[in-house]
């Protein structure tokens, strides 16, 4: 049987206010065009799969900021719909499973939750129907 539960120290303390703004303007009753800003956090947290204490954490808090714009529209007495949206986020401290080497586990290696920086993922969405 293996060894039992490890004590952890350390201090884990999250305080955050994120906010989401919106604005949109309506061209006529079929065309809208929107804009949104909004703000995200992951908590920082203790790696609940960590072997030992060294590698148990905590992380920083994730952040991110996200952007998107876009149009609605209802086209052709409603028969035609063509919505279109950009999006861009960018993380700060992102948290990321990280396999590292651990001799002293059957397997040779542990997952360990670290910041592994920043991160931003962008696109464009189009539907038409």
């Amino acid at each position: 049987m293996g060894a039992g539960p490890k004590i952890v120290v350390g201090e884990l303390d999250s305080d955050n206010t994120t906010f989401k703004v919106g604005l949109d303007y309506h061209f006529n009753d079929d065309i809208m065009a929107f804009f949104t800003f909004s703000q995200g956090v992951k908590a920082g947290e203790f790696g609940a799969r960590a072997a030992s204490t060294i590698t148990a954490g905590p992380t920083d808090d994730e952040e991110s900021d996200s952007y998107e714009l876009g149009i609605k529209s209802e086209l052709m007495d409603g028969r035609l719909r063509i919505n279109a949206t950009a999006f861009h986020t960018s993380f700060k401290n992102l948290q990321f499973g990280v396999f590292v080497p651990n001799p002293a586990l059957p397997s040779g290696q542990e997952t360990v939750n670290q910041n592994i920086g920043e991160a931003t993922n962008k696109g464009f969405e189009l539907e038409v129907t």
